[in-house]
């Protein structure tokens, strides 16, 4: 099912192992279910500020999900270990994620 949901998925289309060693690049991961708040400060202090600032208005994009419900979720933990094993064998992102997580670039 892996490779169905990624049909279309170039899987060195935005990340390539090879930007890790580049020296002219900095890495970073967060985790984004437990720090949406680190990777905001971290980015606020890289980002330029809007030059007209806007209240923020909410737009829904996508349907509500029930991750209850879904597969992954309720199956047992040995389903998602496998899974994630497989997606870090075949993309190179979640490689470098499954690595950098609880490392000094978190």
């Amino acid at each position: 099912q892996i490779d169905e949901c990624a049909i279309n998925i170039d899987p060195g289309f935005r990340f390539r192992d090879n930007l890790a060693s580049n020296p002219n690049i900095e890495l970073k991961c967060f985790d984004p279910m437990n720090s949406p708040a680190k990777y905001r400060d971290y980015m606020g202090t890289l980002l330029q500020r809007k030059r007209v600032e806007a209240d923020y208005f909410h737009r829904e994009t996508n349907e509500y999900r029930h991750p209850d419900f879904e597969c992954i979720w309720s199956t047992g933990g040995e389903y998602q270990f496998r899974t994630r094993q497989v997606l870090r064998r075949k993309f190179e992102y979640y490689q470098f994620c499954h690595e950098c997580m609880g490392s000094e670039n978190e």
